[in-house]
C-alpha cells in the first residue's frame, strides 16, 4: 500500500469517526435536555413553576460541577508525557526514519529534493533566529 493512500484512508477513517461522534453528540444533548424538562416538570407539579427553574438550574450547575471534577481527577491522574526523541516506542526520530525509508522506496528524485528543501529551510530559520537575537 502507498504511502498516500494510506493516508487518504486514514483521514476518511478520521472524518467518519468524526461525523459519528459530531451525530452521537447531538443526540446525547438532546436526551439531557429531554431529562431536564422532564425534571423541570415534575419539580413542578410539587412547587411554583419559579422554585422549580432554580431548583432545575442548580441540579444542571451541579451535575456541570460533578462532570468537571472527575474530568479533572481524571487528567491529573493520567498526566501527558511528551514523546522523547531517541525513544523507540513513540518517538518523533524512529517515526520520522520510517517516513523517509517510506518515501525514499516510494520515489527516490522526490526524496532528495524534499531533503534539499528542508535543509535549505532550517538554513533559512537557523540564519532568521540568529538574527533576532
Amino acid at each position: 500500500m502507498s504511502l498516500a493512500r494510506f493516508t487518504r484512508d486514514t483521514l476518511k477513517r478520521a472524518a467518519l469517526w468524526g461525523g459519528l461522534a459530531t451525530i452521537v453528540l447531538c443526540l446525547a444533548l438532546g436526551a439531557l435536555a429531554l431529562l431536564g424538562v422532564a425534571f423541570f416538570l415534575w419539580l413542578e407539579s410539587h412547587f411554583s413553576p419559579a422554585i422549580a427553574a432554580v431548583l432545575t438550574a442548580l441540579a444542571l450547575l451541579l451535575t456541570a460541577l460533578l462532570v468537571i471534577l472527575a474530568g479533572w481527577l481524571w487528567l491529573a491522574r493520567h498526566p501527558v508525557r511528551p514523546p522523547s526523541v531517541l525513544g523507540s516506542m513513540g518517538g518523533l526520530l524512529p517515526s520520522f526514519v520510517s517516513l523517509a525509508g517510506a518515501l525514499v522506496r516510494q520515489n527516490p528524485r522526490r526524496a532528495v529534493v524534499l531533503a534539499v528543501l528542508a535543509g535549505a529551510l532550517a538554513e533559512y530559520l537557523a540564519k532568521d533566529e540568529q538574527e533576532d537575537s
